[in-house]
């Protein structure tokens, strides 16, 4: 007899909160098959990625063949009730346990659900608490709940669709732009062509150097995909933006425009408020003394990315072992370069982040 747990969902789309959950409830309940349900599109949500994105990123997501991918309900022809999910499962799998995983949210106004008590009675519900949705001991008496508590995944799939958070493997990262799905069209508007291979190029890098450092992957992700956005932006509409903002930058060089107008770009547009997001991007082209984590990465990503037309493996490597130091590799190497091309850094700031790393070797 196995056990099966069913997890229904629109996924638009799925991320690391709904995997993570799913391994939690797996490992502890001793699941042998997990069956994601897609859902069809509900009458009250609009703007919703089309069913077979939504399938191709589910299968993105998954890696254990234990996990499957359910069609009934997107295959009926009307909405599908939970209750006539579960009672196909059950017609299809009579001598095995089956399990369906909610949040607390739902669980909350389960006496409203179609037939609930014998869904209660063909499937052992699993309850996984939200904050802010208390369980009455009526209901969970009442429906037999199991309530697992657990690690809290601060990640939504609204979050992502606004480009406020990339908490998913980078692969459906790359798919939701290459299929101009939910923030990528806006998103790809601010480049041309050659710039976004350029910007993905430097996405993909900050990623895997975050990751590698158990730093925060999807804050390195949107401050690469954003850190070009004032780039190809007229000069003089960037200049105004960033005195307006901040007359102190009268004398910033060209070189650097973008990356103040950048931040700016990134807030105003994207409504990303997250200051170590902005910082980053502020100072990616310059770097500055006392950078934060993110800051370091995006600032050596931006340098060494594959596409840049030189031998950068040595220096990434360096990021993928140790970001710090893979940064001051960076930092040391471009320094060299501008030596060597008789154009040493006359920006303030850019020497003061050398004396400060290089010659003071400050480890913040």
């Amino acid at each position: 007899m196995k056990r099966i747990l069913l997890f229904g969902g629109t996924f638009d789309p799925i991320h690391y909160g709904h995997v993570g959950l799913l391994h939690i409830v797996k490992r502890q309940l001793l699941i042998d098959e997990v069956d994601l349900i897609p859902t069809k599109q509900p009458p009250w949500k609009v703007d919703m990625a089309p069913i077979k994105h939504r399938l191709a990123m589910i299968n993105l997501a998954l890696e254990d063949a234990a996990y499957k991918i359910c069609t009934y309900e997107i295959e009926q022809p009307d909405i599908a009730y939970t209750i006539d999910t579960v009672r196909y499962f059950k017609h299809q799998f009579p001598d095995d346990e089956l399990y369906y995983l909610i949040g607390s949210d739902h669980a909350s106004v389960f006496h409203e659900w179609k037939q609930a008590d014998e869904l209660a009675k063909l499937a052992k519900f699993i309850v996984y608490r939200r904050p802010g949705y208390p369980l009455s001991r009526q209901s969970i008496e009442r429906f037999h709940f199991l309530i697992m508590e657990g690690k809290r995944f601060e990640v939504s799939s609204t979050r992502i669709r606004a480009l406020q958070s990339l908490d998913m493997p980078f692969v459906i990262i790359e798919y939701i732009i290459k299929h101009n799905l939910y923030f990528s069209k806006k998103l790809q508007s601010f480049y041309d062509k050659k710039r976004f291979l350029h910007v993905m190029s430097v996405a993909k890098l900050a990623h895997d150097i975050a990751l590698s450092n158990q730093l925060d992957a999807s804050k390195a992700t949107i401050a690469a995909l954003l850190h070009d956005i004032a780039k190809n932006l007229d000069q003089n509409i960037s200049q105004k933006m960033i005195m307006a903002a901040d007359p102190s930058l009268v004398s910033a060089p060209l070189f650097s425009i973008h990356q103040f107008a950048g931040a700016l770009l990134a807030k105003q547009e994207f409504g990303i408020v997250d200051e170590e997001i902005l910082d980053a991007i502020r100072y990616h082209a310059s770097a500055k003394p006392q950078m934060n984590p993110l800051g370091k990465v995006l600032y050596a990503a931006d340098k060494i990315e594959p596409l840049r037309g030189f031998d950068s493996k040595p220096l990434i490597a360096s990021c993928l072992k140790d970001y710090h130091q893979g940064f001051i590799d960076v930092l040391q190497a471009n320094y060299e370069f501008h030596q060597e091309k008789g154009k040493p850094f006359k920006y303030d700031i850019t020497a003061e982040a050398i004396k400060y790393y290089l010659e003071d070797k400050h480890e913040d």
